[in-house]
């Protein structure tokens, strides 16, 4: 099946109360895939934590009250989705990283296209989704201020360099901080 159209979908709603999407439009999110997710807080505020440089020179993420909600909510997420693996992740200041992949036994035949424009249970979006409102109950609790921004970013990872690369990226993302953090001042 050909992908969706958007500039026809967008004439439905005249290019108003609809900002189009970045996912794939060619893709389901349901279907075994290997991803790179990133998520924000909103306005990027530095709710979960901070990271320094230790005694060997290492750079650490310490984890605020909040950063190990989101820590702890996410190492849950294969207990409420037992088709998801997860893998390199790391908790920034602002933002998560990782990767997360979608592994059920029998592949999804169903169309991209059926999927495109609305989540489905099981897919990337819902997972995510729950993910972030189960830190929000709880992170609100400590602070009222807390919010994420109303997307993310995600990647398929489409092979093993890929993912590799990847993985690096996610591992050096705290000293990655620091260096911007320092040369921003």
């Amino acid at each position: 099946m050909l992908p969706i159209n958007f500039e026809e979908n967008n004439k439905l709603y005249k290019d108003t109360y609809r900002i189009s999407t970045n996912r794939a439009n060619w893709w389901n999110y349901e279907w075994n895939a290997t991803y790179f997710i990133t998520i924000c807080t909103k306005n990027k505020e530095n709710f979960f934590g901070r990271i320094y440089m230790d005694s060997h020179e290492n750079a650490v993420v310490l984890l605020s009250e909040i950063g190990m909600i989101a820590n702890k909510y996410w190492l849950e997420i294969p207990k409420h989705f037992p088709f998801v693996v997860l893998g390199s992740y790391i908790i920034m200041p602002n933002h998560i990283h990782s990767i997360i992949a979608i592994h059920r036994d029998v592949n999804l035949e169903e169309s991209a296209e059926e999927y495109s424009n609305n989540w489905t249970p099981e897919s990337l979006g819902v997972i995510i989704n729950q993910y972030k409102r189960a830190c929000t109950l709880n992170a609100k609790k400590i602070n009222r201020n807390f919010g994420w921004q109303s997307r993310f970013y995600d990647h398929i990872i489409r092979n093993e360099k890929a993912y590799n690369k990847i993985v690096e990226y996610i591992n050096n993302n705290p000293v990655n901080w620091i260096k911007d953090e320092y040369y921003n001042e």
